[in-house]
């Protein structure tokens, strides 16, 4: 075969690839996105998307400091301002960047191992089922495995051309990828390591133009938290938190919900985690304080418990490389319920590609850019052990993996042929002992992998939209999996009493072991013992005096305790209305905690009594705010610099006037 039949030969092979790799994604969010995976947006996909709506009606990047890292919403609403289809058109430009991926793969696996090598890679990478499940689903991932292949090509060309240029870019890719997700950052030194041995003298001086390049991509990021906060990080806030979730006495080494999150969702669970730290240290706290006590709390948990410590470690190592998608939102298992495509391919999984991607890797050592990859792998790693394991979490390392594995594959056949039958039984049994790490059938993965969770997320976001159908059907189907989880027999018997089929909630309820009354009773005692103190605890509140509660209820305001200061002031106000500072004080705790008419109602009433104080239209500017009623919140405003103004004391009026103004710029920006 002469030189150019074979060229066409490759073109028509490369040409039937990209093909495939759309038509498999194509077909699969044709069936995702009338079903509840692309319809019922839950967790990090809502907050991500919410986020991006905010973006696209001009309210900028929010006035707090970040949470959840920005690159993704912006991503989002990039999407968004293409089509008016905005779900769909994230997933198409997801898709679009991933067969971006596709060819940077196949450029890495090209330089290391030659062309069949890359054809392979790239069929692989096509056909491969956690990839054509993350380029549907409004998660980061594809963004970010796109980034790190980016990353990983540039450094290549600055190795190939010695060029400064592509150092700073594999910098930036870095820090746009740490924009998207934090832990990003730790390629920075693994990757300096790497350089400095590499390049030997050089090595330091680009290994420093790499990080500074970095730093620059995230310093907005970094101003913004500054900004808003009052204190510098380098992207979000979330460090503490996350590392507490994976280091802890009750720490499982894949994401858990601990007891007191009222919700995962991301913009409940910051503020229930800053509220804890705070209940426990018996004080207020800042955003980066309350980060810090959690990260020393699980730092305290690993140095006292160091055989338990390094068991964890160990779980979180096999969770890593088993071949189950360890979820921390939609998992595989409850997209694959609607998608054909994943059940098809579902065999082509992680506990398929790392055994031969290992093995790539082991028997590659003396290969040309062996370091970055090996760097990159146990960066990723690392970064698992000191968090916690998920799917999506360790998905950057795919690239490496689906290439190494390619190029292990293609050389054993050329040896095999070769009749080289003893290295490649080597490699063989590195395979062999990968595949059997790699699924275990460990029960806690095994675990992960039903769809029940999802269901339920699933059926209570419709719930609280007040789609009952929906949600009836949605908890009966968490339900089929799981037929005695208490939980969902709870919810699914509310439903059926909000569609007012009494009947099967009793049916519900008892299968829960529990009436309906006695649930009502269980949720009033949990609330009033954990809105009282000890000295109240076991005393009835008839005999407080309404002066007595009034204190408790503003002191838990104060502490920022505010579902407790909402009961407390509540019982209060109905025996005594004349207390006006424990009035106002209630409205402030219906507001925060989002029962915004009946606030709305308690400031009007007291607006009525106290006209002439600004602060009450002042709150009922932010409640309207909090509520999404923009046109009410600036004439609440209005009002507020009308009375500001009328005040005698100078010094009192320029303070309000300054507050309306800030409030103003705020209403503006998000």
């Amino acid at each position: 075969m002469n030189s150019k039949t074979r060229s066409t030969v490759h073109i028509a092979l490369w040409t039937g690839v990209i093909v495939l790799f759309f038509a498999l994604r194509l077909l699969h969010a044709s069936q995702i996105l009338v079903a509840p995976p692309g319809r019922i947006l839950i967790i990090d996909s809502r907050f991500y998307y919410e986020w991006a709506q905010k973006i696209i009606e001009g309210h900028g990047m929010g006035g707090t400091v970040f949470f959840m890292s920005p690159l993704y919403p912006l991503f989002l609403a990039l999407g968004a301002s293409i089509s008016s289809y905005d779900i769909l058109a994230a997933v198409m430009l997801q898709v679009l960047l991933s067969l971006g991926t596709l060819a940077l793969i196949a450029r890495f696996t090209h330089r290391r191992f030659g062309r069949a090598a890359a054809l392979a890679a790239g069929t692989v990478y096509a056909l491969y089922a956690p990839s054509i499940y993350y380029d549907g689903i409004l998660v980061s991932a594809s963004l970010i495995l796109f980034l790190t292949m980016a990353a990983i090509t540039f450094l290549d060309l600055a190795e190939e051309e010695n060029r400064l240029t592509w150092v700073i870019a594999a910098g930036l890719a870095i820090g746009l990828s740490a924009l998207t997700r934090p832990n990003a950052l730790i390629l920075l030194p693994a990757f300096a390591v790497v350089m400095m041995v590499r390049w030997k003298r050089f090595g330091w001086e680009r290994a420093a133009v790499m990080i500074v390049a970095a730093v620059i991509t995230v310093f907005p990021a970094a101003l913004h938290n500054y900004l808003h906060g009052g204190e510098w990080y380098l992207t979000t806030n979330s460090a503490g938190v996350n590392y507490y979730i994976g280091n802890h006495s009750r720490a499982t080494g894949t994401y858990q919900e601990v007891p007191w999150l009222s919700s995962a969702e991301p913009e409940y669970e910051a503020a229930d985690y800053r509220r804890e730290a705070e209940r426990q240290l018996n004080r207020g706290l800042t955003v980066g304080e309350a980060s810090r006590y959690w990260f020393r709390e699980g730092l305290r948990w690993n140095f006292s418990h160091p055989v338990e410590w390094l068991l964890l470690m160990g779980k979180k190592t096999l969770y890593f490389l088993n071949r189950i998608e360890a979820p921390n939102n939609v998992s595989f298992r409850g997209v694959r319920e609607y998608s054909q495509v994943l059940r098809l391919l579902g065999w082509l999984n992680f506990g398929l590609i790392a055994p031969f991607g290992l093995a790539g890797l082991l028997f590659a050592r003396r290969e040309t850019g062996w370091g970055i990859a090996v760097a990159l792998v146990l960066a990723y790693l690392l970064a698992s052990l000191l968090f916690f394991v998920a799917g999506e979490y360790r998905y950057p390392v795919i690239g490496v993996l689906i290439a190494y594995g390619a190029g292990i594959s293609v050389r054993s056949i050329a040896r095999m042929r070769e009749r080289q039958v003893l290295s490649v039984q080597y490699v063989m049994m590195a395979v062999l002992l990968g595949l059997f790490l790699s699924n275990l059938p460990l029960p806690h993965m095994k675990r992960l992998a039903s769809p029940r969770m999802d269901y339920f997320n699933w059926a209570s976001v419709s719930f609280a939209k007040g789609d009952l159908a929906n949600a009836s059907l949605l908890f009966t189907a968490a339900l089929a999996w799981d037929p005695t989880w208490r939980e969902a027999q709870i919810q699914l018997a509310q439903v059926y009493d909000e569609m007012g089929m009494k009947e099967l909630a009793d049916r519900e309820y008892a299968a829960a072991g529990i009436t309906r009354e006695e649930l009502e009773d269980a949720r009033r005692q949990q609330e009033f013992h954990a809105a009282l103190p000890d000295s109240l605890r076991g005393t009835e509140l008839s005999r407080i005096s309404p002066e007595q509660l009034a204190t408790v209820g503003i002191r838990f305001v104060r502490l920022q305790k505010l579902r407790q200061a909402k009961i407390i002031l509540q019982h209060a106000v109905s025996r005594d209305t004349s207390l006006m500072d424990a009035r106002f004080h209630l409205a402030y705790a219906l507001e925060k905690t989002g029962y915004y008419e009946p606030a709305l109602e308690e400031y009007y009433a007291l607006e009525q009594i106290l006209d002439d104080d600004p602060m009450i239209p002042y709150r009922i500017a932010w409640t309207y705010f909090a509520e999404g009623n923009r046109g009410s919140a600036r004439a609440g405003l209005r009002r507020t610099e009308k009375k500001a103004r009328d005040l005698a004391d100078k010094e009192s009026r320029e303070r309000w006037l300054k507050r309306v103004e800030e409030a103003e710029h705020a209403f503006m920006n998000f």
